[in-house]
């Protein structure tokens, strides 16, 4: 029987649970297997692949000093001995997306297959639609039901403190804190942007930003 194909999956910062704009100053990272939305990513490969790796890296970082991170996914991707890379998905992430494709060109040149998955109008598609394969995405995280599979976690609202932090509450993971912004999205018709992500971190917070869109007093 062949040995499962070797995949490394690139995220950000946000996407791996590690903060959202106050940890994109954050370098490149690895960690052990698959990481958010990785896990969605390994169930649909099933066992003839495996997420070995997943490389981090904040969204500022990759932008401001990209030879830097690109050089040091480099290593991380020869120290895995990946056989294929697989990056975001970004959606209309502007500098994910340009992440992204970067990250899939780079391994394009060390001989590797590459995919990323954004929006079609997202920088990274636009800017190099020719030097990676994009898989088209919706424009925001509410697309994640199309791209990756859903987890909704029991709650009872009752239980929790309004004031405190909801995905320390909930023990919610990036991609459970993303299907509560869908959810979000899908029952009030609010675009939430990445940018305002924190602006949801505790319910009195997001009470406070949601009415703010919303135009209600």
């Amino acid at each position: 029987m062949a040995a499962p194909i070797r995949v490394v999956h690139y995220i950000n910062q946000f996407f791996a649970g590690m903060g959202g704009e106050e940890a994109a100053g954050m370098g490149v990272s690895v960690s052990e297997g698959a990481v958010g939305p990785g896990r969605a990513l390994q169930q649909a490969l099933g066992s003839s692949a495996s997420v070995v790796k997943t490389i981090v890296c904040g969204d500022n970082f990759f932008n401001e000093r990209t030879a830097e991170a690109l050089a040091a996914i480099e290593q991380h991707l020869n120290a895995a001995k990946a056989q294929v890379l697989v990056a975001g998905p970004a959606f209309g992430s502007g500098r994910y997306g340009l992440a992204c494709a970067l990250v899939c060109r780079k391994a394009k040149e060390l001989g590797l297959p590459a995919l990323t998955a954004m929006h079609e109008q997202n920088p990274g598609a636009l800017t190099y639609r020719t030097e990676a394969i994009i898989v088209p995405t919706g424009e925001t995280a509410a697309g994640m039901a199309e791209a990756l599979a859903r987890i909704a976690p029991e709650i009872d609202p009752a239980q929790l403190d309004p004031g405190a932090n909801l995905r320390d509450q909930l023990d919610l993971d990036s991609m459970d804190f993303l299907n509560f912004v869908v959810a979000l999205h899908e029952r009030l018709e609010v675009d939430i942007p990445e940018v305002d992500y924190p602006r949801l971190a505790t319910l009195d917070s997001a009470a406070a930003y949601l009415a703010a869109k919303s135009g209600q007093p």
